[in-house]
């Protein structure tokens, strides 16, 4: 039988989860606080991809990149460092590298805070073409060849979770793109949460990208979320279907309207019970039944063969992560075949946002990464 609408239930759900959710997200957040860089100012927080880049200096390209399925996703290119700007000529030579954000955010993960602490401007600074990727349907990604973003068939990917469309169609054009434009064979990615899975997606179903890809720089890979202790993850597990209806019903085909605000919530929900316990395991997302997950519930999709993503991974995780545990982190790192490192970040109080706002974090992971970029090359 059809789901009937009961206005007051929603009223209190949407209500208790607000509530509860903002809570929650207060309490974890004295974790971010103790990581974050004392140089982000709230001001920050408001200002675009460009604006950032722009306000320390730096030069910045916007490249539009037009996906098999329509949709237009923007990138945004740092060619040089802020010390000597160079002329595309003498730039020719810098390996490119691909940054692609994570859940509800958007290029800006990378430039937020001051060019020792973003990762974005340590790449530029260390002789790296930089590349900041946008997922469909975000801030920057909000355009497509026929459809609207006011429209319902703009959203017709996976509701609020991306990563099967992102992985399939939004990487590889994105990855054209930038070694057209180079010119170079190769690039590296780096991937911070969903940025991970939306790789080991495409490393998966289209594996004929994995010679295109120097190294891949994993940081707290959310493929596998079963044991993320993370309490605003289990609430939200529990509300995951009573949200779509809710949004859906009044016309909110998007999920999360605005990134930043948003950073701190999960987009995979393993609770016995939950319509969305499927995808604890790294499973296929099937277009062909979206919207039916009442009626289908048992349904299992095939898993992504991880063993086809040959390209070679470096992993990083930390000991606090919420969302992300480091259990799961070494169960990824043995299905994958050509992992050179597993590397847990020093600090014990580093946690998922401590990648992209953490206190130290150039001399806790940067450096690290950059180390083994260079063994990559």
């Amino acid at each position: 039988m059809e789901r009937t609408w009961r206005p007051p239930f929603w009223t209190q759900a949407v209500l208790f989860l607000t509530i509860t959710t903002e809570a929650l997200i207060a309490t974890e957040s004295e974790h971010v606080m103790t990581v974050r860089p004392p140089r982000m100012e709230r001001p920050t927080l408001m200002m675009t991809t460009p604006e950032l880049i722009s306000r320390h200096g730096y030069t910045w390209e916007e490249h539009d990149v037009v996906t098999e399925d329509g949709y237009i996703l923007t990138l945004y290119r740092i060619p040089s460092g802020r010390a000597q700007p160079k002329p595309a000529e003498e730039r020719a030579g810098r390996p490119a590298v691909l940054l692609q954000h994570g859940l509800v955010s958007s290029s800006d993960t990378w430039v937020l805070a001051d060019p020792f602490n973003s990762l974005g401007f340590v790449l530029a600074d260390s002789g790296y073409d930089v590349w900041l990727g946008n997922s469909r349907g975000n801030t920057y990604s909000r355009k497509h060849i026929t459809l609207l973003p006011q429209q319902q068939q703009f959203w017709n990917f996976t509701w609020c979770c991306r990563w099967h469309e992102m992985g399939v169609w939004d990487l590889p054009a994105s990855i054209d793109h930038i070694l057209a434009t180079t010119g170079q064979q190769r690039l590296f990615y780096i991937g911070h949460s969903m940025g991970c899975t939306t790789f080991f997606v495409m490393a998966s179903t289209r594996p004929e990208y994995n010679s295109q890809i120097q190294g891949m720089v994993a940081l707290a890979p959310g493929l596998f979320v079963k044991k993320a202790k993370s309490l605003v993850t289990k609430l939200l597990a529990r509300y995951h279907e009573e949200l779509w209806l809710i949004y859906t019903k009044h016309g909110w085909y998007e999920c999360f309207v605005h990134p930043k605000q948003m950073t701190s919530l999960m987009n995979t929900f393993c609770e016995t019970g939950s319509p969305t316990r499927h995808i604890c395991k790294f499973h296929h997302y099937d277009p062909s039944v979206a919207g039916k997950i009442n009626k289908l519930k048992h349904l299992r999709m095939p898993e992504y063969d991880l063993s086809l993503a040959t390209a070679a991974v470096a992993i990083f995780y930390g000991q606090s992560d919420m969302m992300v545990d480091s259990v799961e982190v070494l169960k990824l790192s043995k299905k994958l075949p050509n992992v050179v490192t597993v590397q847990k970040v020093a600090d014990p109080k580093f946690n998922h946002a401590g990648f992209i706002t953490g206190k130290n974090v150039r001399t806790l992971l940067y450096n690290h990464i950059l180390a083994n970029m260079m063994k990559m090359k």
